[in-house]
């Protein structure tokens, strides 16, 4: 005979174990859970409904959908915004007030030197949690749009004969939480940030929680380094520069690589979980040395030659452009499309 309480019963604890699951590897943060407890008053909400109901729908039917609710709510409700059932000013088990709850919005923007165009513009950006767009050059050495919580973002740019250097980093100041549940200091930045479209590029990214999508087709970008702990990155590289490092460590999410038209481009990749794909002109010749556990991949299809550790294009070395692939760590699916 069906049990429905039965398969309610097990269902809940699929839930709570592919959650748990998606915590250790990094895909959803421990804070999850402290997001989903500020929802407690939901629980006593649908055992009232459970009883009226007299039992009718399993307690258990009640909760999966609940808990599924919960989780998507506590993962879109920034932590730093009180809930209405919340005691103003101070938030539950942070035993701390609340610092500057409310979302803000500021524009910073910097001038380069006309003498500086042509030097190296090396460009720091420090995300702890949220939405990272680049796109659009200025004639500025940079402008950026931030929506925050808490403190600003701290802006530091040095100039001198070298070059420029900019540092773009989250400071904190948002919602402290204890051990376990601690999401972030400043939790879900959105930031837009735009670079000077001459000077030489050398653009690094260290990104915690977030959702970036990086367009520089418009670039004079030399290297790109980018450490990503979890998240979705979208990268477009473009071809003014005669050549390209690109240097990927994602430790969860996807990554999505779009090269341009630069003739020479290194890029190095290591993925521990999720899927890289990364997309080359039709006309590139290609080397790819794969050292990665990988799931799935489509490199053996590409119609390249094995030589020794490599995959490589018979017309390599005649090639007007030239693209290395050297992908390590342990992801899901690599695929590599024209």
């Amino acid at each position: 005979m069906f049990n429905l309480r039965r398969l309610f019963d097990g269902l809940l604890l699929v839930i709570v174990g592919a959650v748990l699951l998606m915590n250790s590897l990094g895909i959803l943060p421990w804070s999850i859970w402290y997001g989903a407890w500020r929802f407690w008053p939901v629980l006593l909400i649908i055992a009232g409904i459970s009883l009226l109901l007299n039992r009718a729908i399993p307690f258990t039917a009640l909760l999966c959908l609940t808990l599924i609710a919960v989780l998507v709510a506590s993962w879109l409700w920034p932590a730093a915004v009180r809930l209405p059932w919340e005691p103003r000013g101070v938030r539950p088990f942070a035993g701390r007030e609340l610092v500057n709850p409310t979302r803000r919005h500021d524009e910073v923007s910097r001038p380069l030197d006309a003498a500086l165009a042509t030097k190296p513009l090396k460009a720091s950006l420090s995300l702890r949690a949220g939405r990272l767009v680049v796109q659009g050059a200025t004639d500025q050495a940079f402008a950026a749009k931030f929506d925050y919580y808490g403190d600003r973002p701290t802006v530091t740019m040095n100039a001198n004969d070298n070059g420029t250097a900019l540092a773009i980093k989250s400071t904190g100041g948002g919602v402290d939480l204890p051990g376990l549940f601690r999401r972030d200091q400043s939790p879900w930045e959105s930031w837009e940030v735009s670079f000077n479209r001459d000077a030489p590029l050398e653009l690094s990214a260290d990104l915690s929680a977030f959702d970036a999508d990086l367009d520089l087709s418009e670039y004079n970008l030399t290297a790109l380094t980018i450490d990503a702990a979890a998240g979705d990155l979208e990268v477009t590289l473009g071809g003014r520069s005669a050549g390209q490092k690109v240097d990927i460590n994602a430790n969860a999410g996807s990554v999505k690589l779009r090269v341009g038209s630069a003739a020479r481009v290194a890029i190095s990749v290591s993925a521990s979980a999720g899927s890289v794909e990364i997309y080359v002109p039709n006309g590139a010749a290609l080397r790819i040395r794969e050292r990665a556990a990988v799931t799935s991949s489509n490199v053996k299809d590409l119609g390249l030659v094995k030589d020794g550790d490599y995959w490589v294009s018979r017309d390599y070395d005649a090639a007007a452009q030239k693209i290395d692939i050297d992908c390590s760590g342990a992801a899901s699916s690599l695929r590599i499309v024209r």
